[in-house]
């Protein structure tokens, strides 16, 4: 690791003092949240560590670097218009890049000032919802992400990071993502791959850099949430602080690792379908071939697409940051997104089931019963007769009897017929 940066430790000491520390105005009144030793709280990562403070009444995150290889002012100006404007602006904590904002052993250095996001981790905010068994919850959280990987690959803007630590999810579900310095964005095309590859435990090891990176680590994160919505006792077996269930080692063949052994034991078909697409993206050979959605919706995802003018077009990396319309100030999606909610929803379970041709109406079926009811019309009227007739003749109990069964075994008969007559028909 470069170490010509000062460590989380030593931006610590020097915000002790942030109106000694500080070279901007606005910064030199900072106040920082304190250990029990007194020393400012910092939240240390591998390239970078964050403090929490109040600047002007006004909560905000610093984020200052421990590796000079971590970022650049050039990044953080390509992707300045992603974080202020247009659809993702609801996605994505907004981040400034200030140049020689403080000094930290005689060395003046850059400074990340970040949106401070209310919420918890990903995997903070999936324990509570494990703790309470609340898999609606879960469910309506792995569908909130599928929808924030969507408008991001959409919009261009590929994080290069996304795993749990990234991940801020509001009180209310919503989601916002953190560190960009791992970003992809159409300026940055042709511009060297940065030094952070992302989380061990959410990628490919041959990961390329560039626009569908996240379609790999957004499925990873997906599946998980989706399984622990079917079963969350998976929760307590595997995740171990620096995952929610998978683990590096988990992406390799012959994929028989305690993770997948688990996950495949929930009796679910759609878990069932996302596992098996998981593991054809850790196939040796596997790259993404586009956005993360379509892979998840086309029916014959296992085989190869071929090349054609819808398909590029549908795949095309946006030129530069989203607009914003008129009409919906500060959102765009694309025409007929699935996360617009236009349109109607297609019935998955009806559409996975086989359909015949339909069954038609068979009149013949009516005029057997019209026959019956006319044979047992006349055999009433016979009855009455007879009875009446035979009132007065010594045998009338035997008459009333044979009319009566003779009627019960003609309605038998022609019954059977007449049901018999109809299955021909269907068949």
């Amino acid at each position: 690791m470069n170490t010509s940066f000062p460590s989380a430790g030593d931006y610590a000491i020097a915000l002790q003092n942030p109106d000694r520390a500080f070279n901007i105005r606005d910064f030199k009144n900072a106040q920082f949240e304190h250990t029990k030793l007194g020393m400012p709280l910092g939240i240390p990562g591998s390239t970078a560590v964050v403090f929490k403070a109040q600047v002007n009444g006004v909560e905000q995150a610093l984020r200052f670097f421990t590796r000079d290889d971590a970022s650049s002012r050039g990044r953080y100006t390509a992707i300045h218009p992603y974080l202020t404007g247009g659809s993702l602006t609801h996605s994505l904590a907004t981040a400034e890049w200030i140049d020689e904002a403080i000094t930290v052993g005689g060395r003046p250095l850059p400074m990340i000032r970040m949106q401070w996001v209310r919420g918890l981790t990903l995997d903070k905010y999936v324990a509570n919802l494990v703790q309470m068994s609340d898999a609606i919850a879960l469910a309506k959280l792995a569908e909130s992400w599928r929808a924030v990987v969507g408008q991001l690959q959409f919009s261009g803007f590929a994080h290069g990071d996304l795993q749990h630590g990234n991940v801020l999810v509001g009180p209310s579900g919503d989601i916002r993502l953190v560190d960009f310095d791992g970003v992809w964005v159409q300026p940055l095309a042709g511009e060297p791959a940065p030094h952070e590859w992302g989380h061990p435990n959410y990628q490919r090891i041959d990961r390329p850099w560039g626009p569908w990176m996240d379609t790999f680590s957004g499925m990873v994160i997906y599946t998980s949430l989706v399984a622990l919505s079917k079963s969350t006792q998976h929760w307590y077996e595997l995740y171990n602080g620096e995952n929610l269930l998978f683990r590096r080692d988990d992406f390799r063949y012959p994929f028989q690792s305690s993770a997948w052994n688990r996950v495949e034991m929930v009796r679910d078909s759609r878990l069932s379908e996302l596992t098996t697409r998981l593991k054809s993206f850790c196939e040796p050979n596997w790259a993404p071939p586009g956005p993360l959605e379509p892979l998840l919706t086309e029916s014959n995802w296992w085989v190869p697409p071929v090349a054609t003018p819808a398909r590029e077009e549908q795949k095309r990396i946006p030129s530069g940051p989203p607009h914003v319309t008129s009409a919906q100030p500060g959102v765009q999606s694309p025409p007929g997104a699935w996360w617009t909610g236009t349109g109607p929803v297609p019935d998955r379970q009806q559409s996975n089931q086989r359909k015949g041709p339909p069954i038609p109406d068979h009149p013949q079926s009516s005029v057997w019963w019209t026959i019956t009811a006319a044979l047992l019309t006349a055999l009433v009227v016979a009855g009455v007769v007879t009875g009446a007739v035979a009132s007065t003749a010594k045998r009338a109990n035997e008459t009333a009897v044979f009319f009566a069964t003779f009627a019960v075994v003609l309605l038998v008969t022609l019954t059977v017929m007449s049901s018999r007559r109809y299955k021909g028909r269907r068949r």
